[in-house]
């Protein structure tokens, strides 16, 4: 059945706008939605947001960057995409990144969409993100995959080899690292690593424990490893950046 256009065009001159905001904000539970400003402010954000990223309320979030929430090796990689959405009017389509809980890095599927004014300038942009599943292209064709993500989130506080990672999949340790590549675009031991580095990063924001004691519990092999891993992927030491949130 083909809707008369004209009609369509009234029925949405009448309805109120908020009616749709509050639709995609607080009735859909298993994705976490968001609108920012041109700023890169968050200005609202739906239930799943805040439970995706462990603001306490709506108040703890606007206002507020991906930095305030996020280590930086992470929410630099959000920014990046938040500029081309901002600053070029790029929309970004099912892009598949990590994304943090508060206990874990997820595997999930953004989209960011640009936000233009009536004079046609963009303002800011909606975003919408959701756990990948077994029912999505990244993980249907290679379930074992899943069982992976599963079990590094699950043990990595341990020791994780390749072949542990392999087992787990049913693959050789050659199949692992090619999926690896071609499904997320990083090595195995680069997703580990930024698991540990993402367990890290939340302790030091949150508690007053030792290094020494942060890199142990995250799965380091010892506060030096840690500090190595810092200074690849945050380009700071564990100690700076401890000294950074104590001054928020």
């Amino acid at each position: 059945m083909s809707v008369n256009p004209s009609a369509y065009e009234e029925l949405k001159s009448r309805l109120r706008s908020e009616q749709f905001l509050d639709l995609l904000l607080n009735r859909v539970p298993d994705v976490a939605f968001f609108i920012k400003d041109h700023e890169y402010r968050f200005v609202t954000g739906n239930p799943a947001l805040l439970r995706l990223i462990g603001a306490a309320s709506l108040d703890d979030l606007i206002g507020k960057t991906d930095m305030a929430f996020t280590a930086d090796f992470l929410a630099e990689s959000f920014h990046a995409d938040d500029q081309a959405v901002l600053e070029k009017g790029e929309r970004i389509l099912d892009r598949v990144e990590l994304v943090p809980t508060p206990d874990t890095l997820q595997w999930r599927c953004t989209t960011k969409i640009p936000l233009y004014d009536h004079d046609g300038q963009i303002i800011g942009l909606v975003g919408m993100t959701r756990e990948i599943n077994d029912s999505d292209t990244v993980y249907r064709s290679h379930p074992g995959m899943h069982s992976i993500v599963e079990y590094v989130q699950a043990h990595y506080q341990g020791g994780i080899t390749k072949a542990d990672m392999a087992k787990v999949a049913k693959i050789s340790i050659s199949t692992l690292e090619r999926l690896f590549r071609k499904l997320f675009g990083i090595t195995p031991g680069q997703y580990v690593r930024k698991i540990r580095l993402n367990a890290a990063c939340q302790l030091i924001r949150e508690s007053d424990r030792s290094l020494a004691e942060i890199a142990r519990d995250s799965g380091f092999f010892d506060q030096t490893s840690m500090t190595h891993s810092f200074r690849s992927e945050l380009k700071i030491t564990p100690s700076r950046y401890r000294q950074r949130f104590a001054k928020v």
